[in-house]
């Protein structure tokens, strides 16, 4: 599914909720391959952690590395309007991952945009529409720790 006025290039390219629906299925994969013996006692954390929680691990890889795409999507493009629609579409990304229940691939965007590379863009901010900041907010309260 593309949307209009989007390439294949760019990650304007792909409707949001396609985008959505890969990531929950590639870290469904992920996730279901997660042994109960990885999680007991912080093995993804020990000297032998490649051995003990390889997993866990991957998990872990690939959060960060969808944080980091999310985030040099942005930043590699310089043109400001372009990269305010790119942020949009990420957040649209968002909501479509949480419509999903997908809460890592949630997690993995909020992530992304709060690097500082991306959260310092303040124009790149301000030129979203309030809706948009709102729901950033939004997302970002209900992952909050506190």
């Amino acid at each position: 599914l593309t949307k209009s006025g989007g390439s294949s290039d760019s990650i304007l390219g792909y409707h949001p909720t396609e985008l959505a629906r890969q990531l929950t299925l590639i870290e469904y994969g992920l996730f279901s391959a997660i042994k109960p013996s990885e999680c007991v006692g912080q093995n993804w954390m020990s000297k032998r952690k490649e051995e003990l929680a390889p997993n866990i691990l991957a998990m872990i890889h690939r959060f960060n590395f969808v944080s980091t795409w999310f985030s040099s999507e942005i930043v590699r493009c310089p043109d400001l309007a372009k990269r305010t629609q790119i942020l949009k579409h990420i957040l649209d990304v968002a909501e479509a991952c949480r419509q999903l229940h997908n809460y890592n691939a949630l997690m993995e965007v909020i992530s992304g945009l709060n690097s500082s590379s991306i959260y310092r863009l303040k124009q790149t901010w301000a030129g979203l529409p309030r809706k948009y900041v709102n729901m950033f907010e939004e997302m970002r309260s209900i992952m909050s720790r506190d």
